[in-house]
């Protein structure tokens, strides 16, 4: 039998506990009551001839305590037990973790966040922690904390710190800065009336540009190569090293001020390669440096269940008498030729993987396509229309000048456009318990509607940076579902189609446009 020791002060938590973990062989001892150092301690030296295979320490409030107080009990208590014992992993449960808890954790060895009380979940967790059981690691993270004035870095294998956490400000250095501007209107396509064309030096131009984050953000520092060094040791392949840039922000009104910033395209210039070719990279938006909103992705559950597949036909004209569009108030948007092909290619990757296929919703010209969306989002689930795990968007978006993103739905006549706001669909989304949203439509994944996504609660998305060929944007998504459907983790799928996009159109810009916005902590799983 395995022992595990949980620390809460609610009871009724732990008697959950017991009852979901007795029949998978692991004993359950509480310490409810007040989250105590010295009691905590106590427990964990109760008797050497049991000893317990690993902690689980609750990081939620008690009824009427403040959360700033409950996670000083807990770091109290995981220093406290830490002391007490250099090798009995340790784990902090929060369904949402503030960023603090996890820098809390981080320093500590032999210590994990965990974002899932599943039974199964803890019993995964405490066969990785024990030490000795031949198990390989899964998988190294690197956590960029980037905030307006500084940036944080670190390294973890399987939850364990490597190496230093690496800390530098900004000060004097002001290439972000200008990255910002440059990227906040720069395109790599460039139109002219029917007609298209890749800007001058598309390649040139991101190569610089990722050389550039490269070195604000250390990435060749000595520190930090040091430990990277140390994972591929360890996991022998770099796609197994998950990158992820997290963009603090100090509230909903104040966001991160290198939103713009093109960090999937940091660069590696021993490799002579974008670090996004050679391993998972992702962002996370951070509405607040001590604070989360995005729910987690549940730990035991992969992203093969039903798919959504929204098929928004829309073209024609819009004349706005608000904001503008790329400084001209009129908005013409061609017809998708791809849209058939874009879902042929998703129902072919779910049936080959034994999955079952997509629900298409076809928004069409004059049916009412905003309602239709709502009440299918809104649906309680059935077994017509089954509960939502993923959500596909295939048409037109567009960013408006102010900053706004929109999804373009049809009209009520032919040619008409209709706006339909990325916070909005972003709630309906929330609402219905979606886990993963894919954008495939130009300029879909603009910082703004990341943003509306994360603030949301929305626990991961995929769309493309800039404006892509339709034809190229369903090869990469046709391939993400591919991936997921086979049961391979997220940030590894992700990475599967952008190396798969790249290789396929060598001569596209495509492959640098897609991004995937995580916002839980288990991301690589």
């Amino acid at each position: 039998m395995t022992h595990l020791l949980v620390v809460s002060p609610d009871a009724q938590w732990i008697e959950y506990l017991q009852i979901g973990l007795e029949p998978l062989g692991i004993d359950v001892v509480g310490a409810p009551g007040t989250r105590s150092a010295e009691q905590s301690v106590m427990a964990l030296r109760r008797d050497d001839q049991f000893p317990f295979a690993g902690v689980l320490i609750s990081a939620l409030a008690a009824p009427g305590q403040a959360q700033s107080d409950a996670l000083l009990e807990t770091a109290d208590v995981l220093a406290a037990l830490r002391q007490a014992s250099k090798n009995v992993p340790i784990f902090l449960w929060s369904p949402y973790p503030a960023e603090r808890l996890a820098s809390i954790a981080s320093r500590f060895a032999n210590t994990l966040m965990l974002t899932s009380d599943e039974p199964e979940v803890l019993k995964a967790s405490l066969a990785v922690a024990a030490p000795d059981t031949g198990i390989a690691p899964l998988a190294a993270k690197v956590e960029l904390q980037i905030g307006a004035g500084n940036i944080r870095i670190e390294v973890a294998l399987d939850g364990k710190p490597v190496g230093t956490p690496v800390s530098r400000d900004w000060s004097g250095r002001p290439k972000l800065k200008q990255l910002e501007e440059k990227f906040a209107k720069w395109t790599p396509l460039q139109r002219d009336g029917s007609s298209a064309r890749y800007t001058d030096n598309w390649l040139d131009v991101l190569r610089e540009a990722g050389e550039d984050i490269s070195f604000e953000t250390d990435y060749t520092g000595e520190a930090l190569s040091r430990a990277l060094s140390d994972c591929l040791e360890k996991v022998k392949t770099y796609d197994l090293i998950h990158f992820r840039f997290n963009l603090l922000s100090a509230g909903l009104d104040a966001p991160n001020p290198f939103v713009h910033v093109p960090f999937e395209l940091l660069y590696d210039t021993k490799r002579k390669n974008f670090v996004c070719a050679l391993a998972p990279v992702a962002r996370r938006v951070c509405l607040s440096w001590d604070s989360r909103i995005a729910t987690a992705l549940p730990n035991t559950k992969p992203l093969t269940g039903h798919t959504l597949f929204v098929k928004s036909d829309a073209h024609g004209s819009y004349e706005s008498a608000g904001p503008s569009f790329r400084g001209k108030r009129k908005l013409s948007l061609k017809p998708l030729e791809a849209l058939d092909y874009e879902f042929d290619a998703v129902e072919k990757s779910r049936i080959d993987a034994g999955r079952a296929p997509p629900e298409l919703l076809a928004l069409t010209v004059g049916g009412s396509a905003s309602t239709l969306l709502q009440h299918r989002l809104a649906a309680a689930p059935s077994a017509a229309a089954p509960a939502l795990q993923i959500i596909h968007y295939a048409g037109h978006s567009t960013q408006a000048d102010d900053g706004t993103t929109y999804l373009i739905l049809p009209g009520t006549v032919e040619g008409e456009l209709m706006f339909l706001r990325m916070s909005e669909f972003a709630g309906w989304g929330r609402k219905a318990g979606v886990q993963l949203v894919i954008l495939s439509s130009c300029e879909s994944s603009a910082p703004e509607a990341v943003f509306r996504l994360s603030q949301a609660g929305i626990p991961a998305a995929i769309g493309f940076r800039w404006e892509v060929n339709d034809t190229e944007a369903a090869f990469f998504t046709g391939h993400v579902h591919k991936a997921l459907a086979g049961g391979v983790p997220l940030a590894r799928a992700f990475h599967i189609a952008v190396s798969a996009v790249r290789a396929e159109y060598e001569g596209s810009p495509t492959f640098a446009s897609p991004m995937l916005a995580v916002q839980d902590d288990e991301w690589t799983i």
